[in-house]
């Protein structure tokens, strides 16, 4: 894969698993997850796990695509991860937080091998 693509997946990845942070975090689709709310604690872990994700995240697009055109790719890659994260709550929601830790483990290891 050339490095490209590698920035491509990563941020992608990386933008699914900052919205399925976002999604967990919040009573109405951790209920349907795991069937009860989250504790307090865990779902401010799981906003700031999510808000530490999407600010990373920023990285990958300025090494790849320069600041003009990486703040609009980071944009784009939020705007994807929240569809990706919205179809999953409402077709499997079982699957959320395994894809959510993929979705992490992809972003991270495409930016490594990228880089």
């Amino acid at each position: 894969m050339s490095p490209s693509s590698l920035y491509i997946l990563s941020v992608l990845c990386g933008g699914v698993a900052g919205m399925v942070c976002f999604a967990l975090a919040m009573d109405r689709h951790h209920e349907r997850v795991y069937g009860e709310a989250p504790p307090d604690t865990a779902a401010r872990g799981l906003r700031l796990a999510a808000w530490a994700c999407l600010a990373v995240l920023a990285v990958p697009c300025v090494q790849g695509w320069g600041l003009s055109i990486g703040a609009i790719v980071w944009v784009g890659s939020v705007s994807v991860g929240a569809l990706a994260a919205t179809a999953l709550m409402t077709w499997c929601p079982r699957l959320v937080p395994l894809s959510g830790a993929v979705a992490a483990a992809l972003s991270c290891g495409g930016w490594l091998f990228a880089a």
